[in-house]
């Protein structure tokens, strides 16, 4: 708003005060301009405080119905008893409030969680500011209910996650599928060349397959697929990956796994195959291959090397491990 000043008369170069009516009419616009201002505060819907590192000075009506305490309670806490944050972000926050109290005007925007009254959480983005209130500096917080905001994105990135996690896994056994196994070889290789560790790889084949399909059809040979995975998978360790590497192919990469190490767990795997009880009623066997990682290695090479030392399982008689250095 202009607000009248005091004019120069141009011919005598005395100073014209303005009259009762102009400053009437000043007041009449201050004051409607405050009704209006107090109205938008009181019927903003968010919290609005002004606070100093002692107490709050002033909150609006909103603040009460939105943490259930009364004006009363309200006005009596400190300004960090609301937010709910490790002890690192309350020390930030508390040097902020210092630092408003000297006179230092900044801005900062940040998202917290803000306790109610009764104890329960929810989140608010928070804009707070240093202004000049009753003769003292102090801030100026401003606290915007964020909460279903937040809900939806987690929903959505926990969806998105859900996603990519289907998307790596094979929807018949529920093991891993090609392009994971392809993407953790990758990443063990990286690993091997950089931390300077082995790994071994295991690739296995269910012996006469295209028998049982064959013979008992291709339900029965997707049970002998489903059935095959949760027998291997019981039988590793967590930090072991299990693949369906194709068809009625699967890949086992051991970490930290040198050859021998690789032919123990093989070997366990074949025999506990070997003894399981198919829901066909017949005995189902593996041919496994065996290698381990070389400097120089890549996904094909190593995979390669796996892939021959199975074919010569099965060339030789089948239900049997080989190795392919």
């Amino acid at each position: 708003m202009r607000y009248p000043a005091a004019e120069k008369d141009m011919d005598n170069g005395l100073e014209v005060s303005p009259d009762a009516t102009e400053l009437a009419k000043l007041k009449d616009a201050i004051e409607k301009e405050n009704e209006i201002l107090k109205a938008i505060i009181d019927n903003s819907p968010a919290i609005i405080v002004i606070y100093n590192d002692k107490s709050i000075l002033y909150a609006n009506p909103y603040t009460a119905s939105f943490t259930g305490y009364t004006m009363e309670e309200a006005v009596k806490m400190g300004p960090l008893d609301f937010i709910d944050a490790d002890k690192d972000t309350l020390k930030l926050l508390g040097e902020q409030i210092q630092r408003r109290g000297r006179g230092e005007i900044f801005q900062s925007s940040m998202m917290h969680r803000f306790r109610k009254k009764d104890g329960s959480l929810s989140w608010v983005k928070m804009t707070t500011n240093t202004i000049f209130y009753n003769n003292e500096w102090a801030g100026l917080g401003i606290f915007m209910d964020i909460t279903d905001k937040v809900k939806r994105e987690s929903e959505i990135i926990k969806e998105k996650d859900e996603m990519a996690l289907l998307s790596q896994k094979d929807s018949l056994t529920g093991a891993y599928n090609r392009r994971a196994s392809d993407f953790r070889l990758s990443a063990m290789i990286n690993k091997a060349l950089s931390a300077q560790t082995d790994f071994s790889l295991i690739l296995f084949d269910i012996d006469d397959f295209k028998y049982f399909n064959d013979t008992y059809g291709h339900q029965a040979g997707d049970t002998i697929l489903m059935e095959i995975s949760r027998v291997i998978e019981a039988n590793l360790r967590a930090q072991d990956f299990f693949a369906r590497y194709g068809g009625e192919e699967f890949i086992i990469i051991i970490p930290e796994g040198n050859t021998q190490k690789a032919l123990e767990l093989a070997e366990r795997l074949r025999k506990v195959t070997e003894g399981h009880d198919f829901t066909i009623g017949e005995k189902i066997t593996i041919s496994l291959g065996v290698t381990t990682y070389k400097t120089g290695d890549t996904p094909q090479t190593i995979t390669y090397r796996a892939d021959q030392a199975m074919y010569a399982a099965k060339k030789n008689g089948k239900n049997r491990i080989e190795i392919y250095i």
